[in-house]
C-alpha cells in the first residue's frame, strides 16, 4: 500500500492530530525506507481514494486465495476429471 504522495502521506498524519511531531518524522522516514523495497512485491496498491484502495486490497486477497498452489485438494479434485 502506497501513498499518493509523500507530502500527502504527511499531510495526512498531520491531520490526525495523534503523533507528536518528532514521531511523525520517525514515521515519515520509515515509510520512505519501506516504500523502497516496492519492487519486491507482487501487488502494489496506491491508497489515493480509501474506499477504492480497500476493493483493490479485497480483490489481491481473493486472487491470491485462487493461486494454484493455495488450493487444498486442488489434484485429487482435476484428477476426478480423468486428466
Amino acid at each position: 500500500m502506497l501513498p499518493p504522495s509523500m507530502a500527502e502521506l504527511e499531510r495526512r498524519l498531520h491531520g490526525r492530530a495523534s503523533d507528536h511531531p518528532d514521531e511523525i518524522a520517525r514515521r515519515m522516514a520509515a515509510a520512505r525506507d519501506e516504500i523502497s523495497h516496492w519492487r519486491e512485491f507482487d501487488y502494489v496498491i496506491v491508497n489515493t481514494e480509501l474506499d477504492r484502495a480497500i476493493a483493490e486490497a479485497r480483490a489481491v486477497l481473493t486472487a491470491a486465495r485462487q493461486a494454484v498452489p493455495r488450493q487444498a485438494g486442488l489434484v485429487d479434485f482435476v484428477g476426478t476429471f480423468g486428466v
